[in-house]
């Protein structure tokens, strides 16, 4: 798994404190993970108000939560930061 730049994710969490309320103490624990680790992190669950299921998957740069957590709330916001984030160019 190919890791992320410290840029790039970055600006991912830019888009899931902004959008999608996650917890701003938990950036370095994200960059760690994406950027530093040797194993490298595909799947991340920083929760928000996307609640307990609130993921972000770095080889499609998408979020999402689980299908029992759905509204239509939660939809629309999934909606709006899969945008976001799809207008993040990646920085190889």
């Amino acid at each position: 798994m190919k890791n992320l730049t410290k840029e790039f994710a970055n600006k991912v969490y830019d888009v899931l404190v902004t959008h999608l309320r996650a917890d701003e103490r938990m950036r370095d624990d994200f960059i760690y993970h994406h950027v530093e680790s040797k194993e490298g992190c595909h799947e991340y669950r920083f929760m928000g108000n996307l609640g307990f299921g609130g993921k972000y998957w770095s080889e499609t740069n998408t979020v999402s939560c689980y299908l029992e957590d759905e509204t239509q709330g939660r939809k629309e916001l999934i909606k709006i930061a899969n945008k976001e984030l799809s207008l993040i160019e990646k920085d190889v």
